[in-house]
């Protein structure tokens, strides 16, 4: 059995909280959302808390240790739980946790997160292939996510509707500098029409594509861009296209599910709505992709441009995982045209967290790590029969 390392891409992982508020400090209705909200900034500490990622594989497996909420809280416990049961330990596994609300600039800075990523140098890229087998790739957003953008500019609620508002909401994604890292690029390979992307306004009776950087303005979401412009585009490590190489690791294992019906984009218009200077339209349609609440959505039947060259299919159809269209889930394709070494495992009706639990998941997991794992010619589908579920509930080992 080879070692593990887990890293949570995207995915919360446990923070502690090292100081509080002032006890006179007047009282908040959303406490967590206190301690989880940084300044304005996007990087500094609010006035008298401090939070930091925890250590360890306690750090990526359950979000809530109390027994009502610990299944339903689950990162990678059931990674972890499933290793063990082949015989890891501590001293085979191991937890990259860190804290995804910052940037990566300041990741390095503050955790050291990269010090041992060497892209180019030759001993880095020597010992990566001497100790590396497998890079397995879950649910990955390789091109970003477009919900990111949405949530910045006009709120995402996550589900928490009973505990967060919109104005809760559009803070919550102001507020972390990591928000640019999930943005979505290459809208050409989303799209089928050159008219389309991942934002979209509704002025004067038509309805226009805009870039990122124009729906942030319009949003009032200048802190943001800036952001988006100082911390990543001029991140030697991040722009001028440098997220869209390969990882330099002698193979690259690409699961994720497929055939959920997946935000690419979304219409706004110039209404004001909580404050905000403009809001989802809700009244409006879309004549190529499925339109729900002023939101885009890619389906099984939306063809993908990024297969048309591989597929035998004139038109090949389908859709990401619920979070991650797919396109960018897919984009690694890209790589193995270069002649890297890239396998896909497509499941169907996988959602983006769920995958986790997925039975098929498991069992590829398992094949990997006792290296039975024996990849198909998968340079159309590759699909596995997986089982269709909307959620699998997970009972946590006690």
């Amino acid at each position: 059995m080879a070692p593990s390392v887990l890293r949570a891409e995207s995915v919360p992982a446990g923070l502690n909280i090292n100081t509080q508020p002032p006890p006179d400090s007047p009282p908040s209705k959303n406490l967590w959302l206190d301690h989880l909200n940084l300044m304005e900034d996007g990087i500094s500490d609010p006035p008298g808390i401090r939070v930091r990622p925890m250590k360890g594989l306690e750090a990526v497996n359950y979000l809530e240790k109390t027994p009502l909420l610990k299944g339903a809280s689950y990162v990678f416990a059931p990674v972890i739980e499933k290793l063990e049961a082949m015989g890891y330990d501590n001293s085979m596994l191991r937890a990259l946790p860190y804290d995804w609300r910052i940037p990566p600039f300041l990741l390095q800075q503050r955790q050291y997160f990269f010090q041992y990523i060497m892209y180019t140098q030759s001993d880095g890229l020597m010992w990566i292939h001497r100790h590396v087998h497998l890079f397995f790739a879950l649910g990955a957003p390789w091109l970003g996510a477009p919900k990111s953008v949405r949530g910045i500019c006009v709120g995402d609620k996550m589900g928490l509707d009973a505990f967060v508002s919109t104005t809760d909401a559009i803070n919550m994604s102001r507020r972390m500098g990591s928000a640019p890292w999930l943005f979505p690029s290459l809208p050409e390979l989303h799209f089928q029409s050159e008219k389309q992307n991942f934002a979209m306004m509704h002025e004067e009776g038509s309805i226009t594509s805009v870039p990122i950087e124009t729906i942030l303005q319009k949003a009032g979401a200048q802190r943001v861009l800036d952001s988006y412009e100082n911390y990543y585009q001029e991140d030697p490590m991040y722009g001028s296209g440098k997220f869209l190489n390969p990882p330099p690791v002698p193979w690259l294992l690409c699961v994720y599910g497929v055939n959920v019906d997946t935000e690419v984009s979304f219409i706004a218009c110039n209404k004001p709505e909580k404050g905000n200077p403009i809001s989802l339209d809700r009244s409006v349609s879309h004549g190529t992709l499925t339109c729900r609440g002023g939101i885009l959505y890619e389906t099984e039947t939306s063809v993908q441009k990024i297969l048309q060259e591989e597929s035998p299919e004139e038109n090949p159809i389908r859709s990401g995982d619920g979070t991650v269209p797919y396109a960018s889930l897919r984009y690694p394709i890209t790589w193995k045209k270069q002649g890297h070494k890239v396998n896909f495992v497509e499941i169907p009706n996988a959602l983006h967290r769920d995958i986790l639990v997925h039975p098929d998941f498991l069992r590829i997991l398992s094949e990997c790590a006792s290296d039975t794992f024996e990849p198909q010619d998968d340079t159309s589908t590759g699909y596995l029969q997986g089982v269709s579920f909307a959620t699998i509930p997970y009972t946590p080992n006690t």
